[in-house]
């Protein structure tokens, strides 16, 4: 019964954070207030407020790990999009740790709205920083995001990234394929 309750408090509590909407008028508040912020890191990890046996039970797919990434993406989106309005753009995102859910190792990973939530995060900054995982790099190696700088940091970047390699705008690292656009200062 202890897990029950528990999972349902959590529950109960995300859920008046997301009808209320306390989330984006929270962040767009401390964004608003930084007005010289220039860098934002989002670390992707479980709650570290909860007891550890939870971390267990949610480590196990038990929460829908797709649906939440989204969320946090889309939510950051709007709040910088909303300081946006009033302060200059964020210059660096990195993202630490973002992992794809499960997916079967011969299968290529095709998680179109998440894909899409993060190449609309990716709008509001000109270098991004990847670390602890390549899995935005695998977001992203179907869509085009135009970046001045690619930072790569503690990542393996697997030979499962499928690119037309006579493509002229294409180009490999490490078995990984990315699109390059060049942009104006």
């Amino acid at each position: 019964m202890a897990i029950f309750e528990t999972l349902r408090t959590i529950c109960e509590n995300q859920q008046e954070i997301l009808e209320s909407r306390k989330d984006i008028n929270v962040l767009s508040s401390v964004l608003g207030a930084l007005p010289r912020l220039t860098e934002i890191e989002l670390d992707f990890y479980q709650s570290i407020d909860e007891p550890q046996w939870v971390d267990l039970y949610l480590s196990l797919d038990m929460t829908a790990k797709e649906v939440s990434n989204i969320h946090h993406l889309q939510t950051i989106t709007k709040a910088l999009q909303r300081r946006s309005e009033s302060r200059a753009s964020l210059v660096t995102i990195e993202l630490s740790s973002l992992h794809l859910p499960y997916y079967s190792p011969w299968e290529m990973p095709k998680f179109p709205a998440l894909s899409d939530a993060l190449e609309r995060l990716l709008e509001q900054c000109t270098t991004l920083r990847v670390t602890g995982s390549s899995s935005p790099l695998e977001l992203l190696s179907r869509t085009t995001v135009k970046l001045r700088q690619l930072i790569l940091g503690h990542v393996t970047i697997p030979f499962t990234t499928q690119c037309d390699p006579k493509c002229p705008s294409l180009f490999w690292t490490d078995g990984a394929c990315f699109q390059t656009l060049v942009s104006e200062p």
